[in-house]
């Protein structure tokens, strides 16, 4: 996603797998905004920091075969891979470009009636200018659509207190010494505005509810993802970061059967006028 890959969870195919698991769980908030947001078919549509391409296969259902959706990440690798997934469909017309989303004119102007992103600028260090330039790849008439994760919103309670309150803390300290906005979900309006766009048309805030397991695993495999980081930046001692491992595996077989809130999704949007 950015030039100078400093993407803190790494780029392994260990993490490849965590983001189509983490992109299949927030799936229905996705295709319900963009249904709310205006994606019909025929649209010609961006994805920008596309991943596995979940959300590029969701655009394309809605879209349909005159309609396009081109996805744009940094890592090319990952971007191919989905690509040639998705043409095998035949559902709609797919692409994809590698490139740095930072850099000024990396988007055609004014070409999508959709321009979505998800889970990125919390990744970025500048992410006024990341909003700035989505923008300007909408066509008169079409929309901008942002999700991201609100890392403050993470709860704990008595049961799983162990595990969120270090997650937490750990994910506020990692993105915060990196330049990152752990609120960035929290921001995105603030962004909106920062950028000369104005205030978002519309905003939304979901969660979901899953089996307590489901989070701590994913909570395990995103401490895993972000070893290097933790570890580099000393947040964590190697000590400290295996016991909590191994408490993440206790955890999954204590709580079986019990259900955890997940931390919040804020959206926003803007349509072009």
């Amino acid at each position: 996603m950015l030039a100078d890959d400093s993407y803190v969870l790494g780029r392994t195919s260990d993490e490849y797998q965590r983001l189509e698991r983490q992109a299949v769980l927030w799936q229905p908030l996705a295709l319900r905004m963009l249904k709310e947001t205006g994606l019909k078919p025929g649209m010609k549509c961006l994805d920008v920091g596309c991943g596995t391409g979940n959300v590029m296969r969701l655009m394309g259902g809605i879209a349909g075969k005159e309609g396009s959706v081109t996805g744009i990440d940094m890592d090319e690798r990952i971007g191919k891979e989905a690509l040639g997934i998705m043409r095998a469909q035949g559902d709609c017309n797919y692409y994809f470009t590698a490139g740095d989303i930072t850099r000024p004119g990396v988007f055609d102007a004014a070409a999508y009636d959709v321009v979505y992103t998800r889970f990125v600028l919390v990744h970025q260090t500048d992410p006024v200018s990341v909003v700035h330039n989505l923008y300007a790849a909408v066509k008169p008439g079409g929309t901008l659509l942002v999700q991201d994760y609100d890392f403050m919103s993470i709860r704990s309670n008595d049961k799983t207190a162990a595990i969120t309150n270090e997650m937490r803390s750990m994910l506020i300290e990692v993105f915060t010494r990196t330049g990152k906005d752990p609120e960035a979900g929290m921001h995105l309006s603030n962004y909106f505005e920062d950028a000369g766009i104005g205030s978002p048309d519309g905003t939304d805030a979901s969660s979901i509810i899953t089996p307590a397991p489901d989070f701590i695993n994913m909570a395990k495999a995103v401490t895993l993802s972000m070893k290097n980081a933790i570890l580099s930046m000393n947040v964590w001692t190697p000590e400290k970061l295996e016991a909590f491992i191994q408490k993440t595996d206790e955890k999954c077989a204590e709580l079986k059967g019990y259900y955890y809130t997940w931390p919040m999704v804020n959206s926003a949007w803007k349509h072009k006028k």
